[in-house]
């Protein structure tokens, strides 16, 4: 996103707490961050690219992410974070808080999801299709395009996904 031109990206990840010792991605992020930033000299230098915590559900962090964004969130891109189930609603919820419906003087946040369908305990459905149930739910409409690896065979979905817009 930096080098298409944003202003401003964040990338997150979970911090380092009492639960998860030693580093986490937040610190592979931000040494990627400095090195993306000292080596392509395509980076606009208006760019503001930084790495911060997040965790999903904690309302004070998402509001943090969207101070530094400005107050509004553009695009959201995501991969392969719809694939335990019983982090689906504070997945969606953080999701909601940095999204934008949409209103007659904005258009509404753009939401990019890449996934493989995983079937974990032994279900016969992909726990993606309980993350589809839900998001619609939580107010999220959306389309799926399949993407099939040319090297592994396997098969990617790429979610894109929009606020439904409120009716007031």
């Amino acid at each position: 996103a930096a080098l298409l031109g944003a202003e401003v990206v964040i990338s997150t990840d979970l911090p380092v707490t009492a639960d998860i010792s030693g580093e986490t991605l937040l610190g592979l992020i931000e040494r990627n961050i400095a090195e993306h930033k000292r080596a392509l000299s395509r980076l606009p230098d208006q760019s503001d690219w930084s790495a911060i915590p997040l965790v999903w559900g904690q309302d004070a962090q998402a509001t943090e992410v969207l101070e530094r964004l400005g107050g509004r969130c553009d695009l959201l891109l995501a991969s392969e974070v719809a694939y335990d189930s019983t982090y689906f609603a504070e997945l969606l919820r953080t999701m909601v808080a940095l999204c934008n419906p949409g209103r007659a003087d904005s258009k509404p946040t753009e939401v990019l999801f890449c996934h493989y369908p995983r079937k974990q305990a032994g279900g016969s459905t992909p726990e993606l299709r309980e993350f589809e149930r839900q998001a619609e739910s939580a107010g999220f409409s959306w389309k799926v395009m399949s993407h099939p690896s040319r090297t592994t065979g396997v098969t990617y979905e790429k979610h894109v996904m929009h606020m439904k817009q409120q009716l007031n």
